[in-house]
């Protein structure tokens, strides 16, 4: 098994950047662990959270608790925001946001499209963020010096009209929103040149980063599913626009200026 690494070798965690991702590549390790062991009789424990396609694994659990102990480690006095343990809090004024595994239905059924996401955030702003893909080892991250590292191209589209716009739209887990995100996508889809859905908020925002589409639309996402993604996005030169739904139901929209310009117009109505 090929090991994901820190191609700068960082060994101290004064940097949250540094941080972020040796908590990424410890998270990494431990879902292809979980998915390596499991792979012998091709079945990965599965448990149902109640939402839709809302799942838990044994890959989710190991990576929470491999990110967790990295980023406690080396600030035990941050609040960490994690999935599937909730909130731990802390003192320092820095807010991890964590999820571990975002698009388990994807692993579950044997597509590539999910990632570690991480987010630190100080006083509700993004300072350091990653999105790493345990499936082909590509990432994207924050550093120091305020541009993107990773292995990937950064490239952020920015069409003028929607008719040319490649969007994905989130379908929320909580079923009480189900039916809101159906219609949103009734009304956008003939809008767009193309709406796809990627089952993963952090592989769509990657994706929007590295131009293969210009908008990811999330209806009443978490923010540990797009805190690391939004960072990245802001980061690459796109907007990260709120608004919402008739209903109060809040709707982001990541994508170049102009287009998350069109989309909001579109999305309020």
């Amino acid at each position: 098994m090929t090991t994901p690494s820190d191609p700068e070798n960082v060994t101290g965690y004064g940097d949250l950047h540094a941080l972020a991702l040796d908590a990424a590549v410890a998270g990494v390790t431990a879902i292809r662990a979980v998915t390596s062991e499991d792979a012998g009789d091709g079945r990965l424990a599965v448990a149902d959270k109640g939402g839709v396609e809302d799942f838990v694994t044994a890959a989710d659990l190991a990576a929470e608790k491999a990110i967790t102990a990295v980023i406690r480690a080396a600030r035990p006095d941050d609040e960490i925001v994690a999935e599937e343990s909730g909130v731990s809090a802390g003192s320092s004024g820095i807010r991890w946001y964590v999820d571990p595994l975002d698009g388990t239905a994807n692993l579950v059924a044997g597509r590539p499209d999910y990632a570690v996401s991480i987010a630190a955030h100080r006083r509700h702003e993004p300072v350091a963020v990653v999105v790493y893909r345990p499936a082909d080892l590509r990432w994207l991250a924050s550093s120091a010096t305020g541009e993107l590292r990773g292995n990937l191209r950064v490239r952020i589209n920015d069409p003028e009209r929607l008719c040319a716009a490649r969007v994905s739209l989130s379908r929320p887990h909580d079923p009480a929103r189900h039916a809101e995100a159906m219609r949103l996508r009734e009304a956008l889809t003939p809008l767009v040149a193309t709406e796809r859905r990627v089952g993963s908020a952090a592989c769509a925002l990657l994706e929007v980063v590295t131009g293969r589409l210009d908008a990811y639309v999330s209806v009443d996402i978490p923010p540990w599913d797009t805190a690391a993604g939004h960072g990245l996005v802001e980061l690459a030169g796109g907007t990260v626009a709120v608004t919402h739904l008739g209903s109060g139901t809040p709707v982001s929209i990541a994508a170049g200026p102009r287009l998350a310009a069109l989309l909001s117009a579109a999305v309020a109505g």
